[in-house]
């Protein structure tokens, strides 16, 4: 059996949180420049927003459907004018502003808690990436230093492999160091423009390993073809983490290239 004011409770929050979203929406298209919203779009959800303030105390189930109604549809009518700015991404927005004036969640266990302490996390997690990234770069520069200045010519002979392991593990390196600055720049840019939100997590965890890869492969790629000469290998390595999208397209465009060439029908010459 449905607990009906279990469920009128339910109803009631979930109204609250459109009320909310619909809310941050006009606002920000509000203090936007380059978004446009036509005049009936704002009218419809004002009426909408009236509608749910409103309710009378107990609600009924028809006056809660209708309420839900007129607020989804205006949430779906004003959400691509918004775009890329999404509910999620402006309450995120908030919920960090919030944070940033000294403002506290109340309810620890709460949705906006949640969200929060994500976000924070996210950040966290890459700080450290790229802070770590940093000191193993130095770490790594400051051992070849020695060693180049500590062992003799015939040690360094030697060593001469060793050397290339060294350079290729910087290379990594410098190119995790260069996914992360592109993200965290991302993540500060995104939070400036309320359009972050957290379901690209995974994506930028996905961005850092082909940071390395790329940081691992451009450097040879392009000292074996002698482009490029005067750009060091830990230019290149950063460069190639930081500009994923950038470097794969170079890459698409080559094997495409390759491709059509190696497909291509040689001509036969006509005999007479």
């Amino acid at each position: 059996m449905v607990d009906v004011q279990q469920a009128t409770f339910q109803d009631n929050s979930q109204i609250s949180k459109m009320v909310a979203d619909l809310e941050r929406m006009l606002r920000f298209s509000s203090i936007t420049k380059t978004i446009e919203v036509p005049e009936k779009l704002i009218e419809d959800a004002s009426l909408a927003l009236a509608k749910a303030r409103g309710m009378v105390a107990p609600p009924t189930s028809t006056a809660i459907s209708d309420v839900e109604v007129s607020l989804l549809q205006a949430i779906d009518k004003l959400a691509p004018r918004i775009y890329p700015a999404t509910p999620l991404s402006l309450e995120i927005a908030e919920l960090m502003e919030g944070q940033m004036k000294g403002q506290s969640v109340h309810d620890a266990d709460s949705r906006e808690a949640d969200i929060y302490k994500r976000v924070n996390r996210l950040i966290k997690k890459l700080m450290w990436f790229t802070v770590g990234s940093l000191i193993a770069t130095i770490l790594c520069f400051a051992l070849t230093d020695i060693l180049k200045n500590t062992l003799s010519a015939e040690h360094q002979n030697l060593l001469a492999p060793f050397k290339v392991h060294v350079r290729n593990a910087i290379n990594v390196v410098v190119g995790l160091l260069g996914a992360c600055a592109y993200i965290l720049r991302s993540i500060l840019t995104r939070l400036a423009n309320q359009t972050f939100v957290l379901r690209e997590e995974s994506g930028y965890y996905l961005r850092m390993n082909l940071g390395m890869t790329l940081g691992f492969i451009m450097p040879q790629l392009i000292d074996s073809s002698h482009a490029l000469s005067t750009i060091n290998s830990f230019t290149i390595a950063f460069l190639a983490g930081y500009a994923v999208e950038a470097m794969f397209t170079a890459l698409d465009t080559l094997v495409t290239t390759v491709r059509d060439a190696v497909a291509r029908p040689t001509q036969t010459p006509v005999t007479r």
